[in-house]
C-alpha cells in the first residue's frame, strides 16, 4: 500500500513529500565533529571485529552498556546542537504542534522499508548464519530473561532511534547537505549509517536509510525519523521473539 501510494504521487508528476520551509540554519561544527569522531570510532571497533571473525560472546551486561552508551551519545550531542541558542528545537526538526503529522509520516516511513528490506535480506542470505548474528540478537535466543528483552527493548527501540537520528540525520546530513546538497548528502550519510551496523547487516539497512534520509530532506521532521526507526526496530524484535518462541521446546503432555 505504501509503495502504491508512492508510485501514483510519481505517476501525477507530484514529489513523495513536498519540502518543508525551513530556516536553513546549519547544525554547528562542533556538534559535526563529535558525531564524525563518534562515528568513527564506532567504524573501527566494527572493523575490528570483522578482522577478529570472533562476534563478542552475547552478556546480559552488554544490553546494559549499549543503553546507557546511546544515551549519552545523545545527550552529548543535544547539548552541542542547542548550546550555543543558534540552533532552534524547530531548526532541529522537532515541532510539538504537528505530532500527529509526525507520527503517520514515521508509520508510513516504516511500512515503505519493509519490501525493499526484505529484498535485501534474500539479497544477503548467504552471507548470514547464526554466528554472525548480531550479538544482542544471540544474547536474546540464549538468554530469554525478560529483564535482558526490557532491557534490549529500552535500547533497540527507544535510545538507539533517538541517538542514531540524532548523529546521522540531524547532525550529519544536517550539515553536510548545506555544502554538498541533499542529492549527495542523503546516500553518502545511509551508506555511513548501513557500515556502522556491520557489511552483513548494513546492506540490508541501506533502503531503510534512505528512506530516512529522504524523508528528513525533505520535511526536516525528526519525529518522524524517530518513529521510523522505532517501528522498523521494534518489528525486528518482535520476530526475534517469535522465532525463539517458535524454535523453543514443546512442553511434555
Amino acid at each position: 500500500m505504501a509503495w502504491s501510494w508512492i508510485a501514483r504521487r510519481l505517476s501525477s508528476g507530484l514529489p513523495v513529500l513536498h519540502r518543508q520551509a525551513t530556516t536553513g540554519q546549519s547544525p554547528s561544527l562542533w556538534a559535526m565533529l563529535a558525531a564524525t569522531g563518534w562515528i568513527g570510532l564506532s567504524l573501527v571497533d566494527r572493523l575490528f571485529a570483522e578482522v577478529q571473525a570472533q562476534p563478542a560472546e552475547p552478556r546480559p551486561e552488554l544490553v546494559w552498556s549499549a543503553l546507557a552508551l546511546s544515551l549519552v551519545v545523545f545527550v552529548v550531542i543535544l547539548a552541542l546542537l542547542l548550546v550555543d541558542n543558534r540552533y532552534s528545537s524547530t531548526d532541529l526538526g522537532f515541532n510539538p504542534s504537528r505530532w500527529q503529522e509526525s507520527l503517520k509520516l514515521g508509520f508510513g516511513t516504516c511500512c515503505a522499508s519493509i519490501l525493499p528490506t526484505v529484498l535485501a535480506l534474500l539479497c544477503t542470505l548467504p552471507l548470514r548464519s547464526r554466528e554472525t548474528q548480531h550479538t544482542l540478537l544471540r544474547l536474546l535466543a540464549e538468554s530469554p530473561d525478560p529483564l535482558v528483552i526490557f532491557g534490549l527493548a529500552l535500547t533497540a527501540v527507544v535510545a538507539a532511534p533517538l541517538s542514531e537520528e540524532l548523529l546521522f540525520r540531524v547532525t550529519l546530513q544536517g550539515w553536510w547537505q548545506q555544502r554538498i546538497g541533499s542529492k549527495w548528502a542523503v546516500p553518502v550519510i545511509a551508506l555511513l549509517f548501513a557500515m556502522v551496523h556491520g557489511y552483513r547487516d548494513g546492506l540490508a539497512l541501506i533502503p531503510l536509510a534512505l528512506l530516512l534520509g529522504y524523508v528528513y530532506d525533505r520535511q526536516r521532521d525528526y519525529l518522524a525519523v524517530v518513529v521510523a526507526h522505532a517501528l522498523f526496530n521494534a518489528g525486528n524484535l518482535v520476530l526475534a521473539l517469535m522465532a525463539m518462541q517458535a524454535q523453543s521446546p514443546a512442553p511434555p503432555p
